[in-house]
Protein backbone atom coordinates (compact mmCIF):
# COMPACT_ATOMS: atom_id res chain seq x y z
CA UNK A 1 0.00 0.00 0.00
CA UNK A 2 1.71 3.17 -1.16
CA UNK A 3 -0.40 5.67 0.75
CA UNK A 4 -0.48 3.88 4.12
CA UNK A 5 2.51 1.50 4.34
CA UNK A 6 2.72 1.32 8.14
CA UNK A 7 -0.87 1.73 9.29
CA UNK A 8 -2.01 -1.49 10.95
CA UNK A 9 -4.87 -0.23 13.11
CA UNK A 10 -7.28 2.67 13.15
CA UNK A 11 -9.28 4.17 15.98
CA UNK A 12 -12.67 5.49 14.98
CA UNK A 13 -13.58 8.07 17.61
CA UNK A 14 -16.84 10.01 17.67
CA UNK A 15 -16.55 13.63 18.79
CA UNK A 16 -19.49 13.26 21.16
CA UNK A 17 -18.35 10.16 23.09
CA UNK A 18 -15.77 10.00 25.84
CA UNK A 19 -14.03 7.08 27.52
CA UNK A 20 -15.14 7.11 31.14
CA UNK A 21 -12.89 4.34 32.36
CA UNK A 22 -9.27 3.46 31.84
CA UNK A 23 -8.71 1.38 28.70
CA UNK A 24 -5.60 -0.74 28.24
CA UNK A 25 -5.12 0.06 24.55
CA UNK A 26 -1.85 -1.88 24.40
CA UNK A 27 -3.68 -5.01 25.55
CA UNK A 28 -6.27 -4.52 22.78
CA UNK A 29 -3.48 -4.44 20.20
CA UNK A 30 -2.01 -7.58 21.79
CA UNK A 31 -5.37 -9.32 21.31
CA UNK A 32 -5.52 -8.26 17.67
CA UNK A 33 -1.96 -9.53 17.14
CA UNK A 34 -2.76 -12.82 18.91
CA UNK A 35 -5.99 -13.38 16.92
CA UNK A 36 -5.21 -12.04 13.42
CA UNK A 37 -7.87 -14.16 11.71
CA UNK A 38 -10.54 -13.68 14.37
CA UNK A 39 -10.65 -10.14 15.78
CA UNK A 40 -11.08 -7.36 13.20
CA UNK A 41 -12.90 -4.70 15.19
CA UNK A 42 -13.29 -4.00 18.90
CA UNK A 43 -16.31 -1.91 19.86
CA UNK A 44 -16.47 0.22 22.98
CA UNK A 45 -20.00 0.17 24.36
CA UNK A 46 -22.01 3.22 25.34
CA UNK A 47 -24.54 0.91 27.01
CA UNK A 48 -24.66 -2.78 27.68
CA UNK A 49 -26.18 -4.97 24.98
CA UNK A 50 -28.59 -7.75 25.80
CA UNK A 51 -27.44 -11.22 24.80
CA UNK A 52 -24.55 -10.26 22.50
CA UNK A 53 -23.50 -13.15 20.28
CA UNK A 54 -22.44 -13.96 16.78
CA UNK A 55 -22.88 -17.39 15.27
CA UNK A 56 -20.43 -19.89 16.70
CA UNK A 57 -17.85 -17.28 17.73
CA UNK A 58 -16.71 -17.56 21.34
CA UNK A 59 -15.52 -15.12 23.98
CA UNK A 60 -11.83 -14.27 24.04
CA UNK A 61 -9.98 -14.18 27.36
CA UNK A 62 -6.62 -12.45 27.04
CA UNK A 63 -4.10 -12.42 29.87
CA UNK A 64 -2.71 -8.93 30.28
CA UNK A 65 0.94 -8.94 31.32
CA UNK A 66 1.67 -6.52 34.12
CA UNK A 67 5.04 -5.51 35.47
CA UNK A 68 6.03 -5.59 39.13
CA UNK A 69 7.96 -2.92 40.98
CA UNK A 70 11.25 -4.51 40.00
CA UNK A 71 10.38 -4.54 36.27
CA UNK A 72 9.73 -8.29 36.05
CA UNK A 73 6.67 -9.65 34.26
CA UNK A 74 3.86 -10.59 36.62
CA UNK A 75 1.53 -13.25 35.16
CA UNK A 76 -0.43 -13.83 38.36
CA UNK A 77 -3.97 -13.20 37.11
CA UNK A 78 -7.56 -13.96 37.96
CA UNK A 79 -10.21 -14.39 35.28
CA UNK A 80 -13.28 -12.21 35.06
CA UNK A 81 -13.42 -8.46 34.72
CA UNK A 82 -11.39 -5.58 33.35
CA UNK A 83 -10.73 -4.02 36.73
CA UNK A 84 -7.22 -3.25 37.96
CA UNK A 85 -7.37 -6.24 40.34
CA UNK A 86 -8.07 -8.59 37.45
CA UNK A 87 -5.66 -8.82 34.57
CA UNK A 88 -7.77 -10.78 32.08
CA UNK A 89 -9.33 -8.85 29.23
CA UNK A 90 -12.66 -10.34 28.05
CA UNK A 91 -13.99 -9.68 24.55
CA UNK A 92 -17.47 -10.85 23.53
CA UNK A 93 -18.40 -11.62 19.90
CA UNK A 94 -21.15 -9.39 18.52
CA UNK A 95 -23.44 -9.32 15.53
CA UNK A 96 -23.86 -5.56 15.61
CA UNK A 97 -21.65 -2.99 13.96
CA UNK A 98 -21.74 0.54 15.35
CA UNK A 99 -19.94 3.71 14.39
CA UNK A 100 -19.50 4.55 18.07
CA UNK A 101 -15.87 4.49 19.22
CA UNK A 102 -13.98 1.41 18.05
CA UNK A 103 -10.59 0.01 17.10
CA UNK A 104 -10.18 -1.84 13.78
CA UNK A 105 -7.60 -3.44 11.55
CA UNK A 106 -6.88 -0.80 8.94
CA UNK A 107 -6.70 -3.12 5.89
CA UNK A 108 -9.82 -5.06 6.90
CA UNK A 109 -11.71 -1.81 7.56
CA UNK A 110 -10.66 -0.29 4.26
CA UNK A 111 -11.65 -3.39 2.28
CA UNK A 112 -14.95 -3.67 4.16
CA UNK A 113 -15.90 -0.05 3.49
CA UNK A 114 -14.82 -0.31 -0.16
CA UNK A 115 -16.95 -3.43 -0.61
CA UNK A 116 -20.14 -1.48 0.04
CA UNK A 117 -22.10 -0.80 -3.13
CA UNK A 118 -22.56 2.85 -2.26
CA UNK A 119 -21.24 5.13 0.45
CA UNK A 120 -23.47 8.11 -0.27
CA UNK A 121 -24.59 7.82 3.33
CA UNK A 122 -22.71 6.86 6.46
CA UNK A 123 -21.76 3.17 6.24
CA UNK A 124 -23.24 2.30 9.64
CA UNK A 125 -26.58 0.90 8.43
CA UNK A 126 -25.22 -1.32 5.61
CA UNK A 127 -22.50 -2.65 7.92
CA UNK A 128 -25.05 -3.38 10.66
CA UNK A 129 -27.12 -5.33 8.15
CA UNK A 130 -24.10 -7.22 6.79
CA UNK A 131 -22.80 -8.14 10.25
CA UNK A 132 -26.21 -9.47 11.31
CA UNK A 133 -26.61 -11.53 8.11
CA UNK A 134 -23.13 -13.05 8.47
CA UNK A 135 -23.77 -13.99 12.11
CA UNK A 136 -27.06 -15.65 11.16
CA UNK A 137 -25.00 -17.96 8.91
CA UNK A 138 -22.90 -18.95 11.98
CA UNK A 139 -19.99 -16.96 10.63
CA UNK A 140 -18.43 -13.77 11.96
CA UNK A 141 -17.07 -10.46 10.68
CA UNK A 142 -14.74 -10.45 13.67
CA UNK A 143 -16.57 -7.76 15.65
CA UNK A 144 -16.02 -7.99 19.41
CA UNK A 145 -17.31 -5.97 22.37
CA UNK A 146 -14.98 -4.54 24.98
CA UNK A 147 -17.72 -3.56 27.39
CA UNK A 148 -19.46 -0.47 28.74
CA UNK A 149 -16.62 2.06 28.57
CA UNK A 150 -17.84 5.18 26.72
CA UNK A 151 -20.60 7.68 27.36
CA UNK A 152 -22.38 10.23 25.23
CA UNK A 153 -21.54 13.88 25.81
CA UNK A 154 -24.86 15.66 25.76
CA UNK A 155 -24.18 19.25 24.67
CA UNK A 156 -27.53 20.36 26.07
CA UNK A 157 -26.24 19.58 29.56
CA UNK A 158 -22.87 21.31 29.15
CA UNK A 159 -22.27 24.41 31.20
CA UNK A 160 -21.84 27.62 29.23
CA UNK A 161 -18.44 29.27 29.54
Amino acid sequence: ELLHPTVKYVYYIQHDFEFFERIDHSALIEVMEEYPNTVNLIRFLARNEKNPKCGNATKIFHTVRTFGDNGTINNDVSRGSRSDSSRVLTLIPAEKYSDNNHLARFQWYKETIQSLISVRRAPEFPLQKRARQICQKNESMGIYLYGHSIRHLDGRNTLKA
